[in-house]
């Protein structure tokens, strides 16, 4: 069976902290987001349909000021027909007035690679690999 152990074994990811798909939320995920939703300036949203809820809540939380950047291989959640769960489209990537919706399509590696040299962040998040590297390497995963 497909696991979040054999997963991480076959892909070299770090899957720790992250749910899989048919795995429970945490107690304290509604608790969290409630909290966190009113004060998010930049909501970036990686690598899904958004069909699953309460996770595709999320991108109507936040508030409608809120830049919201999507990073997929495709623009989701922007025809209501395509959804059954849906009552409104949820981004508004090509429509004139949309001031607040970005996308920015490709594989995540590289789009936020891509994005973070584009903020200045690369020297960082070479720092921060190389750490989580070895600390995955003392530990044995």
């Amino acid at each position: 069976p497909f696991t979040r152990k054999n997963w991480r074994a076959s892909s070299g990811i770090n899957a720790e902290y992250g749910v899989m798909f048919g795995e429970k939320l945490s107690q304290d995920y509604l608790c969290t987001v409630s909290k966190d939703e009113g004060k998010c300036d930049l909501l970036i949203i990686m690598g899904t349909s958004l069909s699953v809820g309460p996770v595709n809540k999320i991108p109507t939380s936040v508030p409608s000021s809120t830049p919201r950047l999507l990073i997929n291989m495709e623009k989701v959640c922007t025809d209501v027909s395509q959804y059954n769960n849906l009552s409104a489209p949820i981004f508004f990537f090509d429509h004139p007035d949309n001031l607040t919706d970005v996308f920015m399509g490709g594989d995540i590696d590289s789009s936020v690679r891509e994005l973070v040299e584009m903020v200045g962040w690369d020297k960082e998040l070479e720092e921060l690999c190389k750490d989580v590297k070895n600390s995955e390497t003392k530990s044995g995963n």
